[in-house]
């Protein structure tokens, strides 16, 4: 489905609405789960490796994942080789009632903002 006339499409790897209340000053340290208490990565197309089960955040005890979307991954800055970064968004939403959007870069997940 296509954007309407007059409309411009949405950009690639652009976050759907509602857009995330609060974006942390500097991004939570978490890890986003699978069933078998695997690390959920991001393949090179864009594809979960396994459903997202689990996330904890700074250390702290894994929430039950309720809903989640996504991923969406960017490359950004691939125009520049020193800075250049691919990441990949996922919006989270756990059994604690709250909702986050996490990004991986490299390896690695952070809760970079949070819905209300």
């Amino acid at each position: 489905m296509g954007a309407a006339a007059g409309e411009i499409p949405p950009w690639p790897g652009h976050l759907p609405l509602p857009a995330p209340a609060v974006v942390h000053p500097r991004p939570i340290a978490a890890e986003l789960r699978d069933g078998e208490d695997r690390l959920v990565a991001v393949s090179a197309r864009g594809e979960l490796s396994s459903t997202p089960v689990s996330l904890a955040r700074d250390g702290g005890r894994p929430r039950l994942v309720t809903a989640w979307a996504g991923p969406w991954p960017a490359e950004e800055r691939w125009w520049d080789t020193g800075s250049s970064r691919r990441r990949a968004r996922i919006q989270l939403r756990l059994d604690d009632h709250t909702a986050h959007l996490a990004v991986l870069e490299g390896t690695r997940w952070w809760v970079e903002a949070s819905y209300d």
